[in-house]
């Protein structure tokens, strides 16, 4: 929502119901390397750069423990060149094909990942 942070959240279990979420932002590789990675210091993180967001993003985050929160540095790297050519007829314009896709050239750069489980005030996992 900001242009530099993302959040994607899923459906973990439905008995009992637990969603999972995943937060990446763009930081330098010192600035991943040097973070504390506790719980409490990721959610407090996480809570910060996702202060304003729409609901349910900010309720989802307030839920979470922080005892369920890891987080850890993601590389970009040089698209696999295999997964390019993965079909020998070569991507189809308009095919939407999800290997060429996810192998896309990006800058080369360090990302801060985060991610848990909520639950709400009752201990029930939401």
């Amino acid at each position: 929502l900001d242009g530099a942070t993302r959040i994607y959240v899923m459906p973990f279990s439905t008995s009992p119901p637990v969603a999972m979420w995943q937060l990446s932002f763009r930081v330098p590789e010192s600035e991943a390397m040097a973070m504390d990675r506790t719980g409490s210091a990721l959610r407090e993180e996480v809570v910060r750069r996702c202060a304003g967001w729409h609901a349910p993003i900010e309720q989802l985050l307030a839920d979470t423990r922080p005892e369920d929160v890891t987080g850890y540095p993601a590389y970009d790297r040089p698209p696999i060149i295999a997964l390019r050519r993965a079909d020998p007829a070569g991507p189809a314009e308009g095919r939407g094909d999800g290997a060429a896709d996810a192998s896309a050239s990006r800058p080369s750069g360090s990302s801060l990942g985060a991610s848990g489980t909520a639950e709400d005030g009752d201990g029930q996992a939401l």
